[in-house]
């Protein structure tokens, strides 16, 4: 299967968005609500602190929000916002 990310922006409720799409395998049900925890990871050589260091410098630094919208067979999305003020 061919690979594919697509990046969505825009503007909704004085918010900026940044989404990200791809058709890759999907999170595990299980897993979706770990993925945020520090260290959480299901990689060999990977540490858990990617998306938890993410989500610590959207929503503390920048007051935006950090979130995974769905993660199914057809594709899995990620979503970060902004405050526009």
């Amino acid at each position: 299967m061919k690979k594919i990310i697509y990046i969505k922006t825009g503007i909704e409720n004085d918010y900026v968005y940044f989404q990200i799409e791809n058709n890759g395998e999907p999170i595990p049900e299980e897993e979706q609500n770990k993925i945020f925890s520090p260290f959480f990871t299901t990689k060999v050589q990977g540490t858990g602190l990617g998306l938890p260091i993410c989500k610590k410098i959207i929503e503390e630094e920048h007051k935006g929000k950090l979130y995974l919208v769905k993660s199914d067979e057809q594709s899995t999305i990620f979503r970060f916002e902004l405050p526009l003020n």
